[in-house]
């Protein structure tokens, strides 16, 4: 009785493919952000790098004064 009841379910759950768009989505966003990790990873360092030298070129800039009379 069990498992004449279990086989149509599961023959159900198999065929169904309401799911599979949502596994698809899940798949593509994981993809995304991997890629999304490993280019920060590579352009990081470069970046570090530029920032540095940008905030030591602001800081020993000199800015003029002006009084307004």
């Amino acid at each position: 009785m069990f498992r004449s009841a279990l086989k149509p379910r599961l023959n159900r759950f198999w065929t169904d493919e309401d799911g599979a768009v949502t596994v698809d989505w899940v798949m593509v966003t994981a993809g995304v952000v991997a890629l999304s990790i490993a280019v920060l990873n590579l352009v990081g360092d470069s970046s570090m790098e530029l920032t540095k030298k940008v905030s030591t070129e602001m800081s020993t800039a000199a800015v003029a004064s002006y009084t307004i009379k």
